[in-house]
């Protein structure tokens, strides 16, 4: 069983994939602006900034399940509600 102050697996991803993905953004950001000059700008542009966006929303998801485990774990187990796996409806 986990520890309950340990920090989930998604919880210890969420950060450096945020990160990863900001910088991405940022890179496109500056080769957009001429800042940085690479050709076909464009091209380049769509190469940093397409999977930096996927980066930060990858890593909201993650952030958002995370802490989701992390409440359903910190509920003690007497008051978690009971599942029945048989179904009663269908007979």
């Amino acid at each position: 069983m986990m520890d309950a102050n340990a920090k989930p697996k998604a919880l210890q991803w969420a950060r450096p994939v945020f990160l990863v993905g900001a910088l991405l953004l940022l890179a496109g950001a500056l080769v957009y602006r001429g800042i940085v000059p690479l050709e076909p700008t464009v091209i380049w542009t769509i190469v940093l900034m397409v999977p930096g966006g996927g980066l930060i929303l990858f890593g909201l998801t993650i952030t958002a399940a995370g802490r989701v485990l992390a409440a359903a774990q910190a509920v003690p187990e007497e008051d978690r509600p009971t599942w029945d796996d048989e179904d009663e409806e269908t007979k």
